[in-house]
C-alpha cells in the first residue's frame, strides 16, 4: 500500500502548476534552499505536519536536481529560473533527499533531510 506523506504542487517560475497536482496555496511561507557542489544549504529543514510551505530551490553553480521520494518531490534545479515546490506534509518523520543529477566527483555525498514534526496543538 502506498502511503502519501505530503500534498505537493510543483510550480514553474511563472507560477503555473504541473499537471496532476492540485494547485496549493501559493502565499505559503517560503524556505530557500541553495544547491551547490557538493551540498544543499541548508542541508536540513524542519516542517510541521499539516502546514503548507513553499520550498524554493536555487543552483549556485551547475544544474542539479533534488528527489525526496518519501515526500513525492523530484524537481530539476537550475540557477535561473528557480524551482519551487509547495508542500503540505501529512505525516511526521525524517525524509531523506539527494541530488539526482550528476554534478561532479562528490555528487553522491550531497544529502538533504526534511524533518516533519507533528502538528502543534
Amino acid at each position: 500500500m502506498l502511503v502519501t506523506a505530503a500534498t505537493v504542487c510543483v510550480l514553474s517560475s511563472s507560477g503555473s502548476h504541473s499537471a496532476g497536482h492540485v494547485l496549493a496555496e501559493t502565499s505559503a511561507p517560503a524556505i530557500v534552499i541553495h544547491a551547490k557542489r557538493y551540498a544543499f544549504v541548508p542541508s536540513q529543514i524542519t516542517l510541521q505536519a499539516g502546514r503548507t510551505v513553499r520550498l524554493t530551490f536555487i543552483s549556485d553553480d551547475v544544474p542539479h536536481s533534488i528527489a525526496i521520494p518519501g515526500l513525492q518531490i523530484d524537481v530539476p534545479i537550475a540557477g535561473n529560473p528557480v524551482s519551487e515546490v509547495v508542500i503540505t506534509p501529512s505525516a511526521a518523520g525524517d525524509f531523506t533527499g539527494m541530488c539526482t543529477r550528476y554534478c561532479g566527483a562528490d555528487h553522491d555525498k550531497i544529502a538533504f533531510v526534511v524533518h516533519v514534526i507533528e502538528q502543534r496543538q
